[in-house]
């Protein structure tokens, strides 16, 4: 079944699924997360334009075989990108302010919790945390860390809900003494520091 798009139509969702795979590619090369999970939007527009492709009718014998097998590489590419998304979802476990906390997988699986910082459109990975579900988190800028309170494992198989400070930057190190004191007088156990 071939779409009857007039020639307006038809180059701009040529148009649109170039841009959205050069931009696709970019943000996919260089680890670039976008705000509000604007990746999987932009992967979505691109993947439809693609398939779209295929149903757009020429007169010319050449440029629709070119089309079709345009569009079903695009159908292709939309079931692994399908797979890959589901993989790499990462939900929102808290948000503070201008720091948002997201669930990744590790690599050999181990759940992780990723703390990003956003800036404009983008999220920016500020350190990974291995092991722990947080509840709530409190970002110290001024002292390299940040309080995150929620789940963390027993060693018996169970969770525990507790509160530790982690680093979120280097100058966690240099700022030990200050992280002690505000540590005492929120009453977070020193020994929990890591």
């Amino acid at each position: 079944m071939a779409l009857k798009f007039n020639r307006h139509i038809s180059i701009a969702l040529i148009g649109i699924n170039i841009i959205g795979t050069v931009l696709s590619c970019y943000l996919l090369w260089n680890y670039i997360l976008l705000r509000w999970h604007l990746n999987y939007y932009i992967f979505a527009i691109t993947a439809l334009t693609g398939i779209a492709v295929m149903f757009i009718e020429c007169k010319n014998k050449t440029f629709r075989y070119v089309g079709k097998f345009y569009g079903i590489c695009w159908c292709f590419i939309t079931i692994i990108g399908l797979m890959i998304c589901r993989l790499a979802f990462s939900p929102t476990l808290c948000e503070s302010g201008d720091y948002v906390m997201r669930r990744s997988l590790g690599i050999m699986g181990f759940e992780t919790a990723t703390l990003y910082k956003k800036s404009n459109l983008r999220e920016v990975e500020v350190w990974r945390y291995e092991l722990v579900y947080p509840k709530k988190i409190v970002p110290l800028d001024s002292l390299g860390a940040v309080v995150i309170y929620g789940d963390y494992p027993d060693g018996n198989g169970d969770l525990t809900s507790g509160t530790t400070i982690y680093p979120m930057d280097d100058s966690y190190y240099d700022n030990l003494p200050a992280i002690k004191e505000y540590a005492e007088r929120h009453n977070i156990p020193y020994h929990k520091l890591q």
